[in-house]
């Protein structure tokens, strides 16, 4: 009852804002101008500077892992492992952001899984660092391009930087195939920014265009359709956070440690507060007339607009709450108790986007792998 009422108050709203417009074209027209304006800030001022910072802080990674790896075996520091992994930090970062952009040229080729191949139950990628360093092969970009997901992407630097075979990277890095280890890094780093360049060329050379500017045979119709994809982007987000990166881990009472997305460098709770804030700058259209903007002026539900902020800096708050590290904290009768209202303010900001947020902008929510209803 409450979203039919929520419909019938949006579009007497939209009406009422057009009365002035001298036909039901005219109007229709208008809103969809205004439609355009906040998916065409998403694009330009949230998801093209996202990816043009992401390849950039993999090109620093890149550069900081060659500076690493130059130096003569077996003299690597701890200060220069600390390089290496505040720059895995920041591309990690920047990448959580992304997650909410599920749309485009990341779901081509597998490659939203070769830049970050989550969740991995049975270890996948630290057996395969442990394979190709052992193995003979000639470990260069082409190699690892060639080779399947689990050996390219950030989680496998995550283990030769914050884990790896004997739970102390440095020491691995200075052993006896510290130098294989280090190709591999260099490998995998010259390939990341590889992928990273390829879609931030996609997007700024063609798809952009194609979901502001729908119609003409793109893969978007109407700039309705456009609003839907986006939508439907922070729903599956915010399920793949709440479903996977919490309720799994957290285990109904039998925690699993491994379970938690980037366990190793103890980043996971920074991970979930980066999705939320990629949630948030998308909706907003960066610091232009966005989604939030159109629900306040056209749809008139400045209400709608005050819960979406309220649920996301809650959620925000809830996870800088918790003061262990999530492996630690799900273990932590006091600490798990944090990760559960996070959970439970995770699950109420998701049923909120699927419903009262969704209707106002009349977007079609679709099912994803991720749905946990």
């Amino acid at each position: 009852m409450k979203q039919l009422t929520l419909m019938a108050v949006t579009s007497a709203a939209i009406a009422t804002l057009f009365l002035g417009c001298s036909s039901d074209s005219d109007r229709d027209a208008s809103i969809e101008d205004l439609q355009q304006q906040a998916v065409e800030n998403a694009v330009n001022r949230m998801i093209i500077p996202a990816y043009e910072l992401f390849e950039n802080q993999l090109s620093e990674l890149l550069t900081d892992t060659t500076n690493f790896c130059n130096e003569a075996a077996g003299s690597h520091t701890t200060g220069g492992l600390t390089i290496l992994q505040t720059s895995w930090k920041s591309a990690m970062d920047t990448w959580s952001t992304l997650q909410v952009v599920r749309t485009g040229p990341v779901m081509e080729e597998n490659r939203m899984l070769r830049i970050q191949l989550w969740p991995d139950p049975t270890n996948k990628v630290g057996i395969a660092a442990e394979l190709i360093v052992a193995s003979p092969s000639i470990i260069s970009e082409a190699f690892i391009a060639g080779e399947s997901v689990q050996s390219q992407g950030l989680p496998i630097l995550e283990y030769l930087f914050f884990a790896s075979n004997s739970g102390d990277p440095l020491v691995d890095l200075n052993g006896m195939d510290g130098a294989r280890r280090c190709d591999l890094a260099l490998a995998v780093s010259a390939n990341l920014y590889t992928l990273a360049t390829t879609l931030n060329q996609n997007w700024s050379d063609s798809f952009s265009e194609q979901l502001v500017n729908p119609g003409n045979g793109g893969v978007f119709a109407t700039n309705q359709d456009a609003i839907d994809e986006l939508v439907n982007g922070m729903v599956e987000l915010l399920e793949i956070t709440k479903n996977k990166k919490l309720t799994v881990p957290l285990g109904n009472g039998t925690p699993n440690q491994q379970a938690v997305e980037s366990y190793r460098s103890h980043h996971s709770l920074t991970n979930i507060i980066k999705n939320l804030e990629g949630i948030r700058t998308l909706y907003r259209g960066g610091d232009g007339f966005g989604l939030d903007d159109f629900i306040n002026d056209v749809a008139d539900q400045s209400l709608i607009d005050i819960e979406m902020e309220d649920f996301i800096q809650q959620s925000i708050s809830d996870a800088e709450t918790i003061s262990l590290p999530l492996t630690d904290a799900i273990t932590d009768p006091a600490q798990s108790a944090l990760a559960i209202a996070l959970e439970q303010t995770l699950s109420d900001l998701t049923s909120f986007v699927k419903n009262d947020f969704a209707y106002s902008l009349d977007a079609t929510i679709g099912f994803n792998a991720n749905d946990g209803d």
